[in-house]
């Protein structure tokens, strides 16, 4: 099997990569994948990586998630006595536009990662000279893979969790001489440990816990000024609905009314910054948050910026986490370690740590309104 899976994975896997690549261009201008390769096309350039004689260090971080996960792995490292240029790259818009632009970080490079085919690989490498690769979670790129084996670049994998279930054994297994040959494999709970060790005797893993929780505590010691926010919470009770997808807010919206005649300020930050003005439009007297001033009276408050939720938990009572209405459940221990009443949606699949909570009776899920 394991033959037959490194053929798929060398040599039909990159043809299949490829024409997906190229049915982007067939698809409506308004799809996520079109907006995607414009903003990718549209990004600055980059001719040659000049590191100044430093170990150049790439963290693969697919999305904004990933970057959070490991982002105080890489402020200590660049504390640390080794001198080091840090790259990270991303592949998702959500996660490098930001990067770019809004949130201050340590890294000396924020680029897209490479497209995983065999020339977008090339290409990438062409103009860096990289001595590791560090990939955040379990990121297996076959293309990007190969190419750091066959150019004997060493890589490792951090906050990697196994997940279970039949299909995904096989894809693991398919995939396990990437595994194999990863310098070391940190995982987060005994239990993904041991799934990587039934797909091979020969994987180095250790159990490290999950770098988020550091990641987080870091964040909150340089909380920023919330002078504003701290004015419109001021003498009541504060309920946030963060990182909200439109299931949620369909349930939220009709009873904002209710929390507000029960004395409550409530605070809105939707996943996406975007949709915060539409939200703002079927509310009456909701205020964004880029418009606040210190002396608004109002109830209720919607987060048009990215960066500051991880902040505002701190000044909450109770927090809804959004995405257990839609497989997609965020962040839940940023409101945990705010000591937050934390409610959320019931699908608790994507998130090892609402699990275990709902284990111990610590967090409600709600089912409606």
């Amino acid at each position: 099997m394991r033959v037959l899976a490194s053929f798929i994975w060398a040599y039909f896997y990159p043809i299949v990569a490829r024409i997906l690549l190229l049915s982007i261009d067939l698809m409506p201008k308004s799809s996520s994948w079109r907006i995607w390769k414009q903003a990718r096309n549209l990004s600055p350039n980059v001719d040659q990586v000049n590191t100044h004689g430093r170990k150049h260090v790439v963290f693969f971080c697919p999305s904004l998630g990933e970057f959070e996960a490991i982002r105080s792995l890489i402020s200590h490292l660049k504390d640390s006595k080794y001198d080091m240029f840090i790259e990270v790259t991303c592949f998702s818009p959500s996660a490098y536009e930001p990067l770019t632009t809004k949130i201050s970080h340590h890294v000396d490079l924020i680029s897209y990662s490479p497209l995983d085919t065999k020339q977008g690989v090339v290409d990438f490498f062409k103009i860096r000279d990289v001595d590791r690769m560090i990939f955040s979670g379990l990121a297996l790129w076959p293309a990007l893979l190969n190419h750091l084996i066959s150019a004997n670049i060493p890589y490792s994998f951090v906050a990697a969790q196994i997940k279970s279930g039949l299909l995904k054994s096989i894809y693991y297994t398919s995939l396990s001489q990437y595994l194999i040959k990863a310098q070391h494999i940190s995982v987060i709970e005994q239990k993904d440990a041991t799934r990587l060790l039934k797909i091979s005797n020969d994987i180095k893993a250790s159990v490290c816990g999950d770098p988020r929780i550091d990641s987080i505590i870091d964040q909150l010691k340089v909380s920023p000024a919330l002078d504003s926010i701290r004015t419109f919470c001021k003498g009541h009770k504060v309920i946030v609905f963060g990182s909200t997808h439109p299931e949620d807010e369909a349930i939220i919206i009709p009873i904002i009314d209710q929390l507000v005649n029960s004395n409550y300020k409530v605070i809105i930050a939707p996943h996406d910054v975007k949709q915060a003005t539409g939200i703002a439009m079927k509310i009456d007297s909701a205020q964004l948050f880029s418009s606040l001033s210190l002396g608004h009276a109002g109830s209720i408050l919607i987060i048009d910026q990215i960066g500051w939720l991880k902040h505002i938990y701190s000044l909450s009572d109770i927090s809804y986490v959004g995405g257990g209405f839609s497989n997609e459940l965020h962040n839940i221990i940023e409101p945990l370690l705010a000591n937050n009443v934390i409610i959320t949606g019931p699908d608790l699949s994507k998130s090892y740590m609402a699990q275990k909570l709902e284990n111990v009776g610590s967090i409600s899920i709600v089912k409606s309104a």
